[in-house]
């Protein structure tokens, strides 16, 4: 048998100078030598985890023999404690299978200056013979004996799942009398979910640990009161090979999950600009419980358009704008993202929907960057009608995107004409913005637009700008500025009925925020007549510090405007 690692003196120093082994080309720690004695096969060899088997014949510098196995020894690399000294895991891991090496340790990677009486003095320097015959790699899984797992076949990736991502593995489960539990082929499967009944918790587990390509079994041990592992699991082996980890990103516009791509091919090339024409095969349509929506001919149904002029859903634009050629996914489209495609079997009242496509060409559309004079401008305005249309359809964000398109498209112009257009693009925007119900963004996009404001045929767009301004002050609480652009904009257009009723609501607004602070000044304060006077005084500071409290004074001031 081989001899017993020291304990506590030795560990691994991660500052040793490393130093290439003459006959092997691997690096090793200084002290450690490596003589090859007969080479193995393959070109893999074990790593930390792996339980090695060797044959190995251990001697002192003067030949004095110290250990030897008649029969095959294994430990595991990098178990704690240690099984063997260190010199031995380190060497073992430049091997192959079938190798015989000798390697002279240093006693820093032996027993230092301790020994191990009676056979290895203090300071001693050892010869080991080994033979690589094989290695698995086992890992508890739980880090409690209830799932030991060994790797047979080692995955050809980097990367190991995480939670929530999508993998396709094959598994089969099988009791300790033989009998099949589970057994699923290429199934497609989302870190995480219950699909594996009682052991999905370990299944989980085993899933992150595991590389692309890899295949392993799992063997289940049941403790006494264990709730993962029931009887009927109890010395199961899992025989699981992960095939693929597919990536997957969230292509909605608002980031909030209502749109997902799963790639299943990778394409070639750059994604479509920003009104190119594209041609997009649909292979499959079912909804969130798996049911078929149409029935597809062999070749699929084929959906030829142009980015943004929505002749498909907003999620076949979205999808397609973010595609390449020769890419195939999964499209997973959730309310409220607008899905519904007639022409597909979907319709508005589907909570989910699963789409299976594939990018075959795109053609070159408008492309406004290399237009110049009436050809850019008639192009602008196209594009710009074609988002407006989409707007009155209530397709909010799909017009939102079409006009964010055309205004980066549109950066840098310096004809006037072409700025005007761009300003009509941003005012539209923040109409988008107040419909999806992001006042901040479409405070911003006013906010660019009245930068530019003065020249008297741009006034329309100024009184627009500040009545969508004013109401998103309304939605995020900002009475104050909310009113101010409503002075502003009813003395430049008094008859301005929208403006007056807004103002009125803001009005409302401010009178029950100032009755809310009164109210909450004389819980604070309490009743009696001394209290009184202080909420008075705290009700006037109240006035000066928060804005969005009526002031007489103003609004007397702005009395003829309102």
């Amino acid at each position: 048998m081989a001899l017993a690692a020291s304990s506590g003196r030795l560990g691994v120093d991660a500052s040793l100078e490393l130093s290439s082994d003459e006959e092997t080309g691997l690096r090793l720690p200084w002290g450690i030598r490596k003589r090859l004695l007969h080479k193995g096969t393959g070109p893999e060899r074990p790593i930390s985890g792996d339980e090695v088997k060797v044959h190995l014949q251990g001697k002192l510098q003067d030949g004095t023999s110290i250990t030897s196995s008649e029969e095959p020894f294994s430990f595991i690399i990098d178990e704690r404690p240690r099984e063997v000294i260190q010199g031995l895991e380190l060497g073992v891991q430049t091997m192959t299978k079938g190798e015989v090496a000798e390697f002279t340790i240093a006693p820093r990677f032996a027993y230092d200056d301790l020994g191990a009486p009676p056979l290895v003095p203090p300071d001693a320097t050892l010869i080991f013979e080994v033979e690589l015959l094989d290695w698995e790699n086992k890992s508890d899984v739980l880090g409690d004996g209830r799932a030991i797992k060994t790797v047979t076949e080692r995955g050809s990736g980097k990367r190991k799942p995480e939670m929530g991502q999508d993998v396709e593995l094959s598994l089969k489960v099988t009791s300790r009398k033989g009998i099949i539990l589970h057994e699923h082929r290429q199934m497609e499967h989302t870190v995480g979910e219950p699909d594996f009944g009682q052991i999905s918790p370990i299944l989980v587990e085993v899933l992150r640990s595991m590389s692309e390509g890899e295949r392993c079994n799992v063997l289940l041990r049941r403790f006494a009161g264990d709730k993962v592992v029931d009887n009927a699991h109890s010395g199961a082996n899992i025989d699981i090979t992960l095939m693929r980890i597919f990536e997957t990103t969230d292509i909605s516009p608002e980031k909030d999950g209502s749109l997902l791509k799963k790639c299943l091919v990778t394409g070639s090339g750059a994604p479509p600009r920003a009104f190119d024409q594209v041609c997009l095969r649909i292979v499959q349509v079912t909804d969130g419980n798996g049911k078929m929506r149409k029935a597809l001919s062999d070749g699929g149904q084929v959906l030829n358009f142009g980015l943004g002029e929505g002749h498909v859903s907003d999620a076949l634009d979205f999808a397609a704008a973010s595609m390449v050629v020769g890419e195939e996914a999964k499209l997973i489209c959730k309310a409220p993202l607008h899905f519904a495609e007639a022409q597909l079997g979907l319709d508005a009242s589907l909570e989910k929907a699963i789409i299976h496509a594939s990018l075959l060409s795109v053609s070159p559309g408008p492309n406004l960057e290399e237009l110049k004079d009436e050809d850019l401008v008639n192009a602008a305005e196209g594009l710009k009608d074609k988002a407006g249309a989409l707007f009155k359809s209530q397709r909010f964000a799909l017009a939102l995107q079409v006009y964010t398109r055309l205004c980066s498209s549109l950066d840098g112009k310096q004809q006037s004409k072409v700025q005007k257009i761009q300003r009509l693009c941003e005012l539209n925007q923040a109409a988008c913005f107040l419909k999806l119900g992001k006042p901040q963004q479409a405070k911003q996009s006013c906010d660019r637009v009245l930068e530019h404001k003065g020249a008297e045929p741009e006034r329309p767009q100024q009184l627009k700008a500040l009545y969508r301004r004013a109401t998103a002050a309304f939605q995020l609480s900002d009475f104050e500025g909310s009113m101010r652009d409503l002075v502003e904009l009813l003395k430049l257009q008094p008859s301005n009925s929208e403006a007056r009723a807004l103002a009125e609501q803001v009005r409302g607004a401010q009178q029950g925020y100032a009755k809310e602070a009164k109210a909450a000044a004389a819980r604070m304060f309490g009743a009696n007549q001394a209290a009184s006077e202080q909420v008075v005084e705290q009700v006037s500071l109240l006035q000066r510090l928060l804005p969005c409290l009526p002031c007489p004074s103003w609004e007397r001031e702005n009395k003829s405007a309102l």
